[in-house]
């Protein structure tokens, strides 16, 4: 067990690769200013957070002034990533992306779960940009289950979000998690009144 961050970065074999995943903002700030000092040339940091794409990019000018790269990852999985694999995006310079490449696409869900997205900040931004579409598309589906709620018929939601879950135009992994919400919460089958 290491208990600083120079018995960790010692601990590593160089070239190492070291995975951030911290809130965004001054915890990120304070765990680099910690760190960079044991790293050395060829060393990869790269960030798992949920930092703004502008601040990887400002991350990437003052990590690489030391001859360190600088990675920023946005991953598109959630819980389920451990069972079944991940979706990475990662941003950085493709020297930068040579040594931890490997590892990310070993871990992605397949082949096509691993995209260099371009340079740094942009996974971050293509992130922000998938949180959107994400919230957008939740946003639709929770409307659609009240007035499918709210209708007066007597529904059984959870088949009908298994139904659109193979074939409908709106399939996607969403409605299926909602039929699984539905299914384990007992939600109440209305009836016309």
């Amino acid at each position: 067990m290491v208990s600083d961050y120079a018995s960790f970065v010692g601990f590593l074999k160089h070239p190492r690769v070291i995975y951030l995943s911290l809130p965004a903002g001054s915890t990120v700030d304070s765990v680099l200013n910690e760190l960079i000092p044991f790293l050395e040339k060829e060393d990869v940091l790269m960030d798992g957070g949920n930092l703004f794409y502008l601040d990887s990019i400002e991350g990437k000018k003052r990590i690489s002034e030391r001859g360190i790269h600088f990675l920023d990852r946005g991953t598109n999985s959630g819980l389920e990533d451990a069972r079944y694999g991940a979706c990475f995006m990662v941003g950085g310079k493709e020297e930068d992306i040579r040594i931890p490449e490997p590892i990310l696409i070993a871990l992605a869900v397949n082949k096509d779960g691993y995209i260099h997205t371009g340079q740094p900040g942009t996974s971050h931004f293509v992130k922000l940009v998938h949180n959107g579409i994400e919230s957008g598309m939740l946003q639709s589906i929770g409307e659609g289950v009240e007035l499918l709620h709210k209708s007066g018929f007597e529904l059984d939601l959870a088949a009908i979000f298994k139904n659109w879950s193979n074939g409908s135009m709106i399939r996607s992994c969403l409605p299926s998690l909602w039929k699984e919400a539905l299914e384990s919460r007992s939600w109440p089958r209305l009836k016309v009144t």
